[in-house]
């Protein structure tokens, strides 16, 4: 048996990355929106390499796919790692994608070196894990289909942004049996059995500063926040903007700019008390039908806030609602505010898991950082559901200058190595640390659990009759 070898996993990771982002440029990023041609193009090419590589491929009811290496005893619970690869406008090359490329990697990288973990490993494509392509702001739709926490409604109103057409129309197109699927999401069913999970483990890039301002290569996550998410109107009288006395004036765009002004102001204050953990932001505010002769007679503000507690994002709902009134009173406005604002719950990671993460990477001599998670991510997904969860992040450096505060992501200039001429796939590098702590993981029995399953892992749906 063999030693393994981490340049075989960075050599077929970069080779899987580059042939994913081909054609991609810092002037236009990357065009991969979900349940697009795009993505389903993106979607062929990992079934291409993991099936080169000798896993089994299956595609579940929503359209995301698992690719399945047989392990010593497949009746044990399933070690399952991925993430998604659709992007976001103007997306980053790294995104979601690097944590399909290493689980698929570093099955490689065992397999050369004559190692086979003791159960089955499954690596998995989660579709539709970003919000920014369908009206309604619902992210990590793959998982939530999967885990049955989406109500099959939502695919019929949703909107695809660059057009008219619907999540359900979209996919449709993708081949996927959207009839078949209504059944199970109309009653809250898994897509397939979730106790053949054993673990799941997503490495992603961080996507903010807080590795690179700790010096550290990988961070192990704790918790994912949950968050607030609102969009309403002030609403008010259309007059001519020469004409209309300054005291008989209703414009709902001044409203809005009052009220985010003071929202901010009271998320401060929120913010400041011990112990809470709180961001937010504006995220939209715009004139409805705007024209420089008139009175704005409507205006558009939306809203988003995170924090991995519950009871701040109760408070922060209720104080928006508040001030939204107060500040409609104060200006004679009307106001068009949704009777139930979205708040998603945060989400936590098995303890057990983040101990073992850590362990190794102590036990590698990998510099790491216990830390939260900012951002959404499916492995929150798969936790909420009762799915032991567990997340890696790899560092990535800022751009331009190197001023920390420039580490971005979600965008074009997404990097996965600390600088320019960093490629992120060096054999020391924080991405070939991940993908070492990850290849440890799936070679490890889980330890508090003895069971045992009828059958191999499948992506195939439980009979609704059952």
């Amino acid at each position: 048996m063999g030693v393994p070898n981490i340049n075989i996993a960075l050599k077929i990771a970069e080779q899987m990355l580059g042939r994913l982002n081909k054609g991609w440029t810092l002037k236009d990023g990357v065009y991969r929106p979900s349940f697009g041609r795009e993505d389903n193009k993106g979607m062929a090419l990992f079934t291409r390499f993991a099936e080169k590589l000798g896993a089994e491929a299956q595609t579940d009811l929503a359209g995301s796919a698992h690719f399945r290496f047989k392990g010593k005893n497949s009746l044990l619970p399933v070690f399952m790692t991925g993430s998604h690869i659709d992007a976001v406008p103007l997306g980053g090359r790294f995104d979601g994608t690097i944590g399909v490329a290493a689980g698929l990697a570093a099955m490689a990288m065992l397999r050369q070196a004559g190692m086979t973990p003791p159960q089955d490993v499954v690596v998995s494509i989660l579709r539709g894990e970003e919000s920014a392509w369908y009206s309604g702001g619902k992210a990590c739709l793959g998982s939530n289909m999967i885990v049955g926490a989406l109500k099959y409604e939502f695919l019929k109103t949703a909107k695809f942004k660059d057009s008219a057409q619907t999540l359900e129309a979209r996919m449709q197109n993708c081949g996927i049996d959207t009839h078949l699927l209504k059944g199970y999401m109309d009653e809250g069913r898994p897509l397939f059995d979730l106790n053949q999970i054993g673990r799941y483990i997503e490495v992603h890039i961080e996507q903010g500063p807080a590795l690179l301002e700790a010096g550290k290569s990988i961070g192990i996550v704790t918790d994912i926040r949950g968050n607030f998410r609102l969009s309403f109107y002030f609403t008010g009288q259309s007059a001519h903007t020469g004409t209309t006395p300054q005291k008989a004036r209703r414009n709902a765009g001044r409203a809005a700019v009052r009220f985010v002004d003071r929202w901010y102001d009271q998320m401060d204050v929120i913010r400041k008390k011990k112990g809470v953990d709180l961001v937010n932001d504006m995220v939209d505010i715009k004139v409805i039908d705007s024209a420089p002769t008139s009175v704005p007679h409507k205006a558009f503000v939306q809203l988003e806030a995170r924090s991995n507690q519950s009871d701040t994002l109760s408070k922060v709902g209720a104080m928006t609602a508040l001030l939204a009134r107060e500040v409609a009173d104060d200006m004679n406005a009307g106001l068009i505010y949704p009777p139930h604002p979205s708040i998603s719950s945060p989400s936590f990671m098995s303890p057990e898991i983040y101990a073992e993460l850590q362990a190794e990477a102590y036990r590698l001599g990998i510099s790491h950082l216990v830390m939260p998670s900012g951002a959404g991510h499916d492995a929150g997904i798969f936790a909420s559901a009762g799915v032991p969860s567990g997340m890696l992040f790899v560092r990535h450096g800022p751009e331009g200058d190197g001023d920390m505060s420039m580490n971005f992501s979600h965008c074009r200039g997404e990097r996965l190595g600390l600088d320019e001429n960093d490629s992120g796939f060096r054999p020391d590098g924080d991405y070939a640390n991940a993908i070492r702590v990850l290849a440890e993981m799936m070679m490890k029995p889980a330890s508090n659990d003895d069971r045992t399953l009828e059958r191999p892992f499948s992506a195939l749906p439980v009979p609704l009759a059952a």
